[in-house]
């Protein structure tokens, strides 16, 4: 649709209307999401099959086009906010192997995010709240 008719598809929206169009599927994809008790590899959301699908979707990054946005922006609005809940409901902190999987999804988000960020700000203290609760 954005090859053959380019007007029709910048005047659909559909570069900022991309990842409200796409995050059910995230959602839905990211309910098989284990990142704390699977190791790195369980916290790497970067081999799922939607980021694989939306990774080369839209304009490449730089670009100046809100399509070049669509994976961190899904990132940023999902994958962010569901790692604060399972690092504040379900994390142990005395637990090495969930200890890791929390340090690999914090890295692996780092990369997608600014870390001076609301949503990773909102992270770093449900890290920090859960830590201050097992040290209590």
């Amino acid at each position: 649709w954005q090859a053959q008719q380019p007007g029709a598809y910048r005047d659909a929206y559909m570069g900022v209307s991309a990842p409200a169009i796409f995050a059910p599927f995230v959602r839905l994809q990211l309910l098989a999401w284990d990142p704390l008790w699977g190791g790195t590899e369980a916290a790497a959301f970067d081999k799922q099959e939607w980021y694989q699908q939306l990774f080369d979707f839209g304009a490449p990054p730089g670009s100046g086009d809100e399509e070049a946005d669509v994976v961190p922006a899904l990132v940023r609005n999902i994958v962010v906010p569901l790692a604060a809940h399972l690092v504040s409901k379900v994390w142990e902190p005395h637990s090495s192997s969930g200890s890791r999987g929390v340090r690999a999804v914090v890295d692996d988000l780092a990369s997608y995010v600014d870390e001076g960020g609301p949503e990773m700000q909102r992270l770093a203290m449900a890290v920090q709240q859960r830590l201050a609760a097992a040290a209590a």
